[in-house]
């Protein structure tokens, strides 16, 4: 699913387009979450071993018009109940493009979007076939060995790369 952080670029030209031009925001895309509501969430559900992880793709566009375009050829528009509905109009939305160019754009004109993908992981609880978490310390090899790492016990004060202790 996508994240809070999802077209964060767009979201934030849309509501300063917005209020300059109308005085006020309406919702412009569909409720995003956040990864901690996530997984609890998961856990309210009755899942068991809830994982969560996202992932962060910034995608690079031509121009703002373009972000737009891909994003209705997506089905992403707006279908959120509390939108305002009657029409935007053009001045709001030459606002905006306007205001992302200027904010978000390269020196070649380009713009980015943000995508923020959240994966989930659980399991259904059943005793016959779940999985169980293993007993700390039980591992058979050392995570600082597959890492190609100084192990660092836990309990001992870590150091910078330089070498010099740390306050």
């Amino acid at each position: 699913m996508l994240g809070g952080e999802t077209l964060r670029e767009l979201r934030a030209c849309l509501y300063e387009a917005e209020m300059a031009t109308a005085g006020g925001v309406s919702p412009r895309c569909s409720p995003l979450t956040d990864v901690r509501d996530v997984g609890n969430l998961l856990q309210r559900a009755g899942f068991a071993l809830p994982t969560v992880d996202t992932e962060t793709v910034v995608v690079s566009y031509p121009d703002p018009l373009a972000v737009f375009a891909d994003l209705r050829s997506m089905g992403e528009t707006n279908a959120s109940v509390e939108r305002r509905r009657s029409c935007s109009g053009r001045r709001l939305f030459a606002v905006a493009r306007s205001r992302y160019a200027e904010r978000f754009g390269d020196a070649a004109g380009r713009v980015p979007a943000t995508f923020q993908i959240i994966y989930l992981t659980a399991w259904a609880p059943d005793a016959r076939c779940q999985p169980q978490p293993l007993r700390p310390g039980s591992a058979r090899e050392r995570l600082a060995e597959a890492l190609s790492t100084v192990e660092i016990p836990a309990g001992d004060a870590a150091t910078p790369a330089s070498g010099t202790p740390s306050p």
